[in-house]
């Protein structure tokens, strides 16, 4: 029960009553396109809060929170309209860079027996521990630093042939 009422205030009853109340103040203080997000975060509050309503009049207590759910989201839409129009401007590489070292790595891949592979690309690439990559693959945890270790030397040539390629007219 409520200070001054003989029965309790239904939530139910507080919004089939004051919707379209609370909506048309939400529209008044923030606009049609936000007065619906309003509406819905004010009747949120009512319902957390209903145990505080001392029985004054109901449509005031209404105002009350609405106008400071309306004054809570447009705070949050300067906050983020400033967070984005400070961000910084990220640039990636170029697609043809990033595209060949998707390439190259592919191909790296290809040379190595399935085993390797799929040891190095868990270990390596998915950043597994070698500990999990044994769970996984099924295999003692020595094998798989064997093979992870096989195909870092592997890599070494690639990237060792590489280099000569590159160097070579």
């Amino acid at each position: 029960m409520h200070a001054g009422r003989s029965t309790p205030v239904s939530f139910d009853a507080i919004f089939r009553e004051h919707l379209a109340y609370v909506w048309r103040v939400a529209r008044t203080l923030v606009g049609e396109s936000l007065a619906d997000d309003v509406t819905q975060e004010a009747f949120l509050v009512v319902r957390a809060r209903l145990g505080e309503y001392d029985g004054r009049s109901l449509r005031a207590w209404l105002f009350g929170i609405t106008r400071n759910v309306a004054r809570n989201m447009l705070r949050s839409q300067v906050r983020h309209d400033r967070r984005v129009r400070d961000a910084p401007v990220w640039t990636t590489p170029p697609i043809d860079a990033t595209q060949e070292a998707a390439d190259l790595m592919r191909t790296f891949l290809a040379r190595l027996p399935p085993p390797q592979r799929e040891a190095f690309m868990l270990k390596e690439l998915e950043e597994l521990t070698a500990a999990e990559v044994a769970i996984a693959t099924g295999v003692p945890l020595q094998t798989v630093y064997s093979r992870v270790r096989a195909a870092h030397a592997e890599l070494e040539r690639f990237r060792a042939a590489l280099r000569t390629e590159e160097r070579t007219p």
